[in-house]
């Protein structure tokens, strides 16, 4: 049996640590680069609250109200996750092609 991966295309963050809304294109291979402190991690701890739902309060932009993360596959797939503040991280998943309503779950701290 053979599984075949739709390969990530674009990480979106809205409200998370320092950006209040970025989208960055990526390849099979993307290198960031910038000076110190200037958000490099905080993409990377986007892509790992999406994968392993370590979200906390802080990752939410001063002054903002909820966090989200959207990670969209060449197959047209998205997956988001989305934290509000004091409450539980949740997902969504669905073709972007349609309504993205195929799956959410909701985990509450």
């Amino acid at each position: 049996m053979t599984n075949t991966y739709s390969p990530l295309k674009t990480l979106r963050a809205r409200n998370f640590q320092v950006y209040e809304d970025i989208t960055i294109e990526l390849g099979q291979l993307t290198i960031l680069i910038g000076a110190g402190d200037s958000g490099k991690s905080a993409l990377l701890r986007a892509l790992r609250v999406v994968c392993l739902n370590d979200g906390v309060d802080e990752d939410i932009r001063h002054g903002e109200k909820k966090c989200q993360v959207d990670l969209m596959f060449e197959d047209g797939v998205t997956v988001s996750w989305w934290k509000e503040r004091k409450k539980g991280a949740c997902y969504r998943m669905g073709v972007t092609r349609s309504t993205p309503s195929a799956t959410a779950r909701c985990q509450r701290p």
